[in-house]
């Protein structure tokens, strides 16, 4: 294991596990409790037809992703807000034409763009220092906003209409984490694609859940289980020439499948005991 360290982009891939585990543990944390998986995921899928356009029209990408990803955020609650149309509907919909858009965009620029579609499926043995020094400042930021408004932020995380009633900035605060996850998501498509992202940003909170029903123990234990995921996936990618981010992935859902296993039986026990 020590000679792998050897090499810059092992040590670069490290220090952005250990990044992106803090990105994805503090907003995934939020997702899960708050239910906004989806949301998410329409997110990811989305900023795909940002890329595309600003790949098409010879713009910086990210900021096409970014410009995109908010755009369509805030079309989406403007059709919920006054159409009053279904949101998991409009979501759906979103989320294929995103995808759909940035495929046509591609389609539409000359010459076939290999690292353009690196984007979908990611590769985090890729990741620069430039790279790492923007998630490193996104989580300055993330955490100095945590930090300010936690307290508002586990009201509207758990319970969003009794926040409304105590006349929190529901609105505001959710507009902030959608700016959070859309700038999340871009920073971590280069290291695990758009396709897998999602799973970064469910699993570890999803798993941390199980067992906590605190956001800052799940928050806490989201971020060591997202380190400890990708130093495993790291390691195993490296001895059997596997991709890093599917390998990631495959652990992570084994060890949610085991928490889920061990969480059922848990409930199982408590039952009979009661009884």
């Amino acid at each position: 294991m020590p000679e792998i360290f050897q090499f810059e982009f092992i040590r670069n891939s490290i220090i952005a596990v250990i990044l992106l585990s803090i990105t994805c543990g503090i907003i995934g944390s939020y997702i899960v409790v708050r239910r906004m998986v989806f949301i998410s995921d329409a997110i990811a899928h989305t900023v795909f037809g940002g890329i595309g356009i600003a790949h098409y029209f010879g713009f910086n990408i990210f900021a096409g992703a970014f410009v995109f990803g908010i755009l369509a955020m805030i079309i989406l609650e403007l059709i919920i807000r006054y159409i009053k149309e279904r949101r998991d509907s409009i979501i759906g919909i979103m989320l294929a034409s995103g995808m759909a858009i940035g495929i046509i965009f591609i389609y539409l620029t000359p010459g076939y763009s290999t690292d353009l579609f690196s984007y979908l499926f990611g590769n985090i043995l890729l990741i620069t220092q430039n790279e790492l020094i923007h998630i490193a400042l996104l989580n300055i930021i993330l955490l100095i906003f945590f930090v300010v408004y936690f307290n508002v932020l586990r009201a509207i995380a758990f319970d969003n209409d009794f926040a409304v009633v105590l006349k929190l900035p529901v609105q505001n605060i959710n507009f902030a984490m959608t700016i959070f996850i859309t700038i999340a998501i871009i920073l971590s498509i280069k290291a695990v694609g758009i396709i897998l992202v999602i799973a970064l940003l469910t699993i570890p909170p999803s798993i941390a859940s199980f067992f906590f029903n605190d956001l800052k123990k799940i928050i806490i234990t989201s971020i060591c289980l997202g380190i400890l995921f990708g130093c495993c996936g790291l390691y195993f990618s490296y001895n059997f020439d596997l991709p890093t981010g599917a390998v990631i992935i495959l652990i992570s859902v084994c060890f949610y499948l085991i928490s889920l296993i061990f969480k059922k039986i848990k409930q199982k026990f408590a039952f009979h005991k009661i009884q």
